[in-house]
């Protein structure tokens, strides 16, 4: 098979929402040994995922971040081509030819120059959003979100439905195509009851109205 036939690799960007107990996040990072074995990278524990999220949605500046120097020493800020958690975890990515995962509340808060910037980072995959509801500003997110995607069956809405936690798991890891039995939930923390109705894309007459804006 040659590379042009190869299928492309996804990244999965998915924006929690806060004060709902969403276990995504922390279940991502406390399983990414086995998950790198699936095919799938995520940060590898909550400061990273943090880091790269604030990266995503605001940048190292206005983070007040530290990034490595061409010296090898910490230097404070830092331009945008700098080395950052969110350019590791792209590059662990393209060394383990996976999936790429990263899921954060924070990512909410991207506007559109930031949105452009991570679709340019992501050009070489398929890129998939998904936005948790429960946010007041889902309709604005979902918008800001689009030309990431440029198709709407990759917008996903994941709807709250007081599911348990084992149960949202699961069905965030059947749309992400891993499976979820051996990644056990015992020793992640997480909120209150959440849920998720899996594969449900979001009102795909607005968002074609959206992308027809693109």
């Amino acid at each position: 098979m040659t590379t042009r036939d190869q299928p492309r690799r996804q990244a999965w960007i998915h924006i929690g929402t806060p004060g709902v107990g969403d276990v995504i996040g922390p279940a991502l990072t406390r399983h990414h040994h086995a998950l790198v074995e699936l095919g799938v990278v995520t940060p590898r524990s909550a400061t990273e995922s943090l880091a790269a999220a604030v990266e995503v949605a605001r940048g190292r500046e206005v983070a007040g971040l530290r990034t490595v120097g061409a010296d090898g020493a910490e230097e404070a800020g830092g331009a945008e081509g700098a080395d950052g958690e969110w350019a590791r975890l792209l590059r662990r990515a393209e060394a383990f030819r996976a999936d790429l995962v990263l899921s954060h509340s924070l990512l909410g808060d991207a506007d559109p120059s930031r949105v452009a910037l991570l679709a340019d980072a992501l050009a070489g995959r398929r890129v998939h959003v998904v936005v948790s509801t429960g946010r007041s500003d889902v309709d604005e997110v979902l918008g800001r979100w689009v030309p990431a995607v440029r198709r709407p069956e990759r917008l996903h809405l994941l709807e709250t439905r007081g599911l348990a936690p084992y149960e949202a798991w699961r069905s965030f890891g059947r749309l992400a195509g891993f499976g979820t039995t051996s990644l056990r939930l015992d020793a992640v923390t997480h909120g209150p009851r959440s849920g998720v109705a899996p594969r449900h894309p979001a009102g795909r007459g607005l968002l074609r109205r959206r992308l027809s804006r693109v």
